[in-house]
C-alpha cells in the first residue's frame, strides 16, 4: 500500500530487492514483484552472493527477474548457468566487493570468468565505491591484471553493459 504513490511515476523504472539475501523467504516478495511487473518495471534482486546457485534460480523464477545483482553462486551449477543464459537474465557483478567480503579467494579465480565463458550475460560494476575503494574502470583493470579475463573478454562484457536491458525469456 505504501508504494501506491510511486506506481506509474516516471522516476521509477526498476525494483530491486537487497539486504540480507538469506533473511526472508523469497515468496514474501512475489506480490510486490507481480505488481511491479504489471507496471512495466525492470525486475532485479540481490541474489547469489551469499546464497546458493539454487537460490539464484529460485529467485529468478519466482520473481520473474530480468537482472540479478551479484549472482556469482550460479557458477557452481551448470544447469543454473544454462537457465540464466536461456532466459537472458543478466548478472551485475562486483568483483572487488566479492573478494573483500570473502566470497571469492582472489580476483584471478573470480567466478565471473566461468559465468561469462558459459554464455551467461554479465556486467562489471563497483559496489559501494567508498568502502571498497573501487570504480568500474578499476574493476576492469583488476580483472585484467589478475588474469581472470582477457582484454577481448572484458570488451565483450563492456558491450553487454552498454546494451539495452535484456528481458526474461
Amino acid at each position: 500500500e505504501w508504494l501506491r504513490p510511486f506506481w506509474g511515476h516516471p522516476a521509477f523504472y526498476s525494483i530491486d530487492l537487497y539486504g540480507d539475501e538469506l533473511a526472508q523467504p523469497i515468496d514474501r516478495f512475489i506480490p510486490l514483484y507481480r505488481r511491479a511487473e504489471e507496471e512495466g518495471l525492470i525486475l532485479k534482486a540481490h541474489l547469489g552472493e551469499w546464497g546458493t546457485a539454487q537460490d539464484v534460480k529460485e529467485g529468478a523464477e519466482k520473481l520473474h527477474l530480468h537482472e540479478i545483482q551479484h549472482g556469482i553462486a550460479a557458477a557452481r551449477d551448470s544447469a543454473v548457468m544454462d537457465f540464466l543464459r536461456e532466459k537472458n537474465i543478466r548478472l551485475h557483478i562486483t568483483p572487488t566487493s566479492n573478494r573483500m567480503l570473502g566470497r571469492v579467494p582472489d580476483l584471478a579465480h573470480h567466478p565471473i570468468a566461468v559465468l561469462f565463458r558459459a554464455g551467461v550475460p554479465v556486467t562489471i560494476g563497483s559496489d559501494d565505491i567508498l568502502p571498497f575503494d573501487s570504480d568500474v574502470s578499476g574493476e576492469y583493470l583488476r580483472l585484467w591484471e589478475s588474469g581472470c579475463l582477457t582484454a577481448g573478454e572484458l570488451d565483450e562484457i563492456r558491450c553487454t553493459g552498454l546494451s539495452p536491458r535484456l528481458t526474461a525469456g
